[in-house]
């Protein structure tokens, strides 16, 4: 009897916590499941995704107890689970949608958009804001809206940039203003308090974050980036030489990088970009002068996708001082696609006799 008292009490405990089980089962599977930012099942899924999304939000605006439907068991069923289905859905996308971010951008940029998304989910499910919950199921849809049609533009126009960025935030706003029109159909009263300005928000959230450079640029990625002594191109191959100690298993190549006059700094990149895309990124070198970043060489590199370990490019620098460096690869808009760093170190002669090789 214990046993089962004890298993009644586990799944008591659980009901208690659904949504927040549906939000991590769907990140979860997401997870296990994902693709490549343009792969065609992943694109259709998540326009379902935010399609029953969409749909399921009008039932946050009923007025549940003058609502004629009331005594239908079919009503009364979805009621029950309305908000199971919900949360699995936003837990879906956002789940796709930050994961991309993530890969798409230097960890720092990543890690605060999805901090910012992740507290919206949380602040949702906290008690002391049920009160607020349409508004802030609002707002998710429109997180969800911008997110989705922010990459889905720039993989149909093959490029990242200005154009891509405020096409998609154009497309998110119409949607918006044809859901609220649709909303206020359906319901028979303005739900421009409840919807419009929440998921409008969602819009200036991510048009902020776009103009302060810190919008991760999907549906580009960094796959490798690496400072090599030399790098040859063989048979469709690039041979990265390096003398890294082993135990420094942390860094990509040299990024203590040990120098005579003979040195030159070579950077390897991989990035990629869906099938569609031709476009070209720019590698950004910087040097920290007086404690702030003072901007050296910035290369053009042009990109073309669909190779699934990335686009590999290289770029060298000749004339570079000891002291602590950074390469940046950027998009033609300014957003850090990913960046390494790396310490100059003067020695009087190089050793290059042996080198470790890494192969891409």
């Amino acid at each position: 009897m214990s046993s089962q008292n004890n298993i009644r009490h586990i799944a008591n405990s659980l009901k208690k916590h659904w949504d927040v089980l549906f939000f991590l089962g769907g990140f979860l599977f997401d997870v296990i499941t994902i693709g490549e930012v343009d792969d065609r099942y992943n694109l259709i899924s998540q326009g379902i995704y935010l399609f029953f999304a969409c749909s399921l939000l009008v039932y946050s605006f009923v007025d549940l107890e003058n609502n004629r439907f009331n005594d239908s068991r079919i009503f009364q069923l979805f009621s029950k689970y309305y908000d199971l289905i919900f949360h699995f859905s936003i837990g879906s996308l956002l789940s796709v949608f930050t994961i991309f971010y993530f890969k798409s951008s230097s960890f720092l940029n990543s890690f605060l958009f999805l901090f910012i998304i992740v507290s919206f989910m949380i602040a949702n499910e906290l008690p002391r804001f049920v009160r607020f919950g349409k508004y802030f199921k609002s707002l998710l849809v429109g997180i969800c809206l911008v997110s989705y049609f922010s990459y889905l533009t720039p993989i149909f126009l093959g490029e990242v940039g200005k154009s891509s960025f405020f096409l998609g935030l154009l497309i998110s706003i119409i949607l918006i203003a044809i859901l609220s029109f649709t909303y206020q159909k359906i319901l028979k009263k303005s739900v421009f308090n409840e919807f419009t300005i929440p998921s409008s928000a969602a819009c200036i959230f991510f048009l902020l974050f776009y103009l302060f450079k810190v919008l991760p640029p999907i549906p580009v990625a960094i796959k490798d980036i690496g400072i090599y002594q030399k790098i040859e191109k063989s048979n469709y191959q690039y041979r990265c030489y390096h003398q890294k100690p082993w135990w420094k298993f942390w860094h990509k190549g040299d990024q203590d990088f040990y120098f005579d006059d003979q040195s030159i700094i070579h950077l390897f990149f991989a990035i990629y970009s869906p099938n569609t895309f031709s476009d070209s990124v720019v590698v950004k070198w910087s040097t920290l002068i007086n404690e702030k970043w003072t901007n050296s060489d910035a290369i053009p590199v042009k990109i073309v996708g669909g190779r699934s370990g990335g686009f590999r490019g290289v770029t060298y620098k000749k004339n570079f001082t000891p002291g602590k460096w950074r390469a940046s690869v950027l998009t033609k808009d300014n957003r850090e696609v990913g960046s390494i760093s790396l310490n100059v170190i003067k020695v009087q002669s190089m050793d290059r006799s042996s080198y470790s090789v890494d192969i891409y």
